[in-house]
C-alpha cells in the first residue's frame, strides 16, 4: 500500500468513525430527549415496566448471529473485486436469513408476551406488560433484515 493510500484510509476510518461517534451520540440524545415525555405519557408504574421489557428485549440482538458483521466483511471484499454478481448474492442470502430471524424473533416476542402476562396477578398490569412486550417486540423483529443495508 502506497504512503498516500493509507494516509487516505487513515481519514477514512477517521470519519467513518466519527460519523459512528456523532450517530450514537444523536441516538443519547433523542432517547434522554424523550424519557420525560414518555414517563409523563405513562406514568411511573408503566413507565418501569417499560425499562425492564426494554432491557429484556435488548437481549434479540444476540440473535442476529454474527450476519449482519458477515455481510460487512463479504460483501465489501466482492464489491473491492467489481463481482457484482456475488454481492448480490451475500446480499440477498443475508436478507433472507435475518427475514427469517426477524420472524423467529417475532414468534418468541408473543410467546414472552404471553407468558409475562400470565405471570402478573394486576389485569391491568397485565394487559400493559403484553402490550409493551408486543410493541417493543416487534419493532425489533421488523428491524432485523434491515441490518443487511448497513
Amino acid at each position: 500500500m502506497k504512503r498516500s493510500d493509507a494516509g487516505r484510509t487513515g481519514k477514512m476510518l477517521l470519519r467513518g468513525a466519527g460519523v459512528r461517534v456523532a450517530a450514537n451520540f444523536a441516538q443519547m440524545a433523542v432517547a434522554l430527549g424523550l424519557t420525560p415525555y414518555v414517563f409523563e405519557s405513562l406514568g411511573e408504574h408503566h413507565y418501569g415496566v417499560w425499562v425492564v421489557v426494554s432491557a429484556m428485549l435488548g437481549f434479540y440482538g444476540i440473535l442476529d448471529l454474527g450476519v449482519s458483521s458477515a455481510v460487512a466483511r463479504f460483501s465489501s471484499r466482492a464489491m473491492a473485486r467489481n463481482d457484482e454478481d456475488e454481492f448480490r448474492s451475500y446480499f440477498a442470502t443475508s436478507f433472507w436469513l435475518l427475514v427469517g430471524l426477524g420472524s423467529v424473533v417475532l414468534a418468541a416476542t408473543f410467546g414472552i408476551a404471553v407468558l409475562a402476562s400470565k405471570t402478573i396477578a394486576s389485569p391491568e398490569d397485565a394487559s400493559a406488560v403484553f402490550g409493551i412486550v408486543m410493541i417493543l417486540g416487534s419493532a425489533l423483529a421488523t428491524l432485523f433484515p434491515a441490518r443487511a443495508f448497513t
